[in-house]
């Protein structure tokens, strides 16, 4: 099976405490209906690849998880991306 960012074929490295804080958030989850995450930070500091982690920690614990990303010319629109524009 070939990898994507959000089928990571490597090992990760790093993040404990984001992994921590993201894995409070599903376990909030279990007893409230959802919760929403956003990751910001400058190109190429890993976002894409700690997402990829936390959709895999949220399908272990059976919960799903959605992303959607933006284009910088489109972040003057917040929710750009969940709106489809």
């Amino acid at each position: 099976m070939a990898s994507s960012p959000m089928t990571p074929a490597t090992r990760f490295v790093g993040r404990t405490a984001e992994l921590a804080r993201i894995g409070a958030l599903l376990d909030r989850c279990r007893t409230r209906s959802a919760a929403g995450l956003v990751v910001l930070g400058a190109r190429g500091v890993g976002k894409t690849r700690l997402l990829a982690q936390a959709a895999q920690l949220a399908a272990h614990r059976g919960a799903r998880a959605a992303t959607v990303s933006c284009l910088p010319l489109t972040t003057v629109l917040p929710f750009d991306p969940l709106l489809g524009h």
